[in-house]
């Protein structure tokens, strides 16, 4: 305070109404204020506890938004208040982009009151006005611990219900992800490791370790370009918010592409022995900077980027793993291993329709100089056999196998050709309609009866004659449909890794 100090005692009154020491409902506690604007309560203060950072408390904002940093050190705010004619635009930037900051600090008048005592000041205590005020403000704010603030208890009478701050204490348990814990056990021995690595071109983080009595929590925070989601929300936002009519393909492919949908495998070594029981779950964090007006961080993503002081402005994609012990009785912590394997991620060519038999289509790979020549062997309409009975539905049960050859051997490549369009969805009898029924959506779960293919659909039917004595050979299947669908469209998928297997010594 050495600077402020200093500067009271020069005895010169920026204020022009001298300093009130009049407290507001959201004055926050250990305040010592330092100024008043003289108009809707603004004022500005230190708080006990944050050093030299000041404060400005607008007792006219909404609730929860009343106190804001605005400076480090008295110093700089003075420094602000020349840079930007005055304080009006430093109090109302928390809420301004950069073009509305910049746009007001131009077009309005300058506090000549404020800026003529305060060249006084300058003249006996030299400092530097801020050349980028918005960023300055931005940066403080951005990165500053709101929950520390505390306030007096006529503050928090005076808020709703849902601005109320929740009693929170930071514990992990095992096998209880980030939410609200309720385990009888007890909470988890945090040791701080902060290893960083980088994979591919991502940064991935493994700030703690939590020793727990059954096993281990180990959290990874992966930091993401925010311009990689901004090039992700472009395209693919609008249809997000109002095509509610996506089809499989579509959407396969918008989870491939979105750079906070990470899908990895993580091998332990306890103490040289590899762990086989793990669990986990995820989190995602979006700033400000590329974060859709509809949609909001959620308080636990919060608590994250708090405890281990991650930088907001980033985007951030959190997953906490836990790992039982491979001993009997909870072992001594000698050293801990992980190896970080990426999935198979699919990836898609064109679309093409269903060829004549003995037609050609050519495939060109989706990112690599490679083309192939898929032949159409055999199209066949088909019915699926008799399916489980239920009451009051009639499922689909018609669906179109193409069998065909491509120009290399890419059985063991990760390569499939999918139809591209959900199976239908089951339909009420017409001997049932009369009946008041539940009406499922159509799903693969439901209707793929017979079919093998998992989350890819039907690519493969189970026959129990007839297989093909080729290896080259394969097949390829629609989702069932109530009639047979003419003009089916068809998608070849190449399952690659685009990073390599590391192996990461944690402890």
């Amino acid at each position: 305070m050495g600077f402020y100090n200093r500067f009271l005692a020069l005895n010169i009154d920026i204020w022009g109404n001298g300093i009130e020491k009049y407290e507001y409902f959201c004055t926050p506690k250990g305040a010592d204020i330092i100024g008043f604007e003289g108009v809707d309560g603004i004022h500005y203060c230190f708080i006990r506890g944050f050093g030299e950072t000041v404060f400005a408390v607008s007792p006219s904002n909404t609730p929860g938004d009343y106190v804001h940093p605005i400076a480090r050190s008295f110093e700089d705010f003075l420094g602000l208040i020349v840079a930007c004619k005055g304080t009006a635009a430093i109090e109302q930037a928390h809420g301004w982009d950069k073009a509305m900051f910049d746009d007001f600090v131009e077009h309005s008048e300058p506090d000549t009151a404020k800026l003529s005592a305060i060249e006084k000041v300058s003249e006996k205590l030299p400092f530097n006005a801020i050349i980028d005020p918005y960023f300055y403000i931005k940066d403080l704010q951005s990165s500053f611990d709101y929950g520390k603030i505390k306030f007096n208890p006529d503050y928090y009478e005076t808020l709703p219900d849902e601005y109320l701050p929740e009693p929170y204490e930071w514990k992990v348990y095992f096998n209880e992800g980030f939410w609200t814990h309720r385990s009888r056990s007890r909470a988890g021995e945090e040791l701080r490791i902060d290893k960083k690595i980088e994979w591919a071109d991502e940064i991935w983080h493994i700030p703690s370790v939590y020793k727990c009595s059954k096993g281990l929590v180990v959290d990874f925070c992966i930091e993401i370009d925010p311009d990689k989601v901004d090039a992700f929300l472009e395209k693919w936002l609008y249809i997000l918010q109002y095509d509610s009519n996506i089809d499989r393909a579509t959407r396969e492919q918008i989870e491939n592409e979105n750079p906070l949908d990470i899908d990895f495998l993580a091998k332990f070594i306890l103490n040289g022995s590899e762990i086989q029981n793990q669990n986990g779950c995820s989190l995602n964090w979006m700033p400000d900077s590329c974060r859709p007006s509809d949609v909001e961080n959620t308080k636990e993503s919060k608590r994250v980027i708090d405890h281990y002081g991650l930088d907001s402005t980033r985007a951030w994609v959190f997953y906490r793993m836990s790992v039982e012990y491979n001993t009997a009785k909870k072992p001594q912590l000698n050293s801990l291993d992980v190896q970080l394997k990426q999935q198979l991620i699919p990836f898609y060519s064109e679309r093409f329709l269903t060829p004549a038999v003995g037609e050609t289509v050519e495939i060109k790979h989706p990112f690599k100089d490679e083309k192939y020549t898929l032949t159409v062997s055999e199209i066949e309409k088909k019915t699926v056999g008799k399916l489980p009975e239920d009451d009051g539905w009639e499922l689909p049960t018609k669906y179109t196998a193409m069998s065909y050859t491509v120009s290399l051997d890419l059985a063991n490549s990760g390569f499939s050709v999918r139809y591209c369009l959900d199976s239908e969805a089951p339909r009420v009898k017409k001997t049932s309609r009369e009946k008041n029924l539940f009406s499922p959506t159509a799903s693969n779960d439901f209707c793929a009866v017979g079919f093998i293919g998992g989350a890819d659909g039907p690519t493969a039917i189970l026959f129990s004659h007839g297989q093909p004595e080729t290896a080259s050979l394969h097949i390829a299947c629609s989702s069932l449909r109530f009639e047979h669908a003419e003009n089916i469209e068809w998608q070849a998928v190449f399952r690659e890794k685009l990073r390599n297997d590391i192996d990461v010594k944690i402890i």
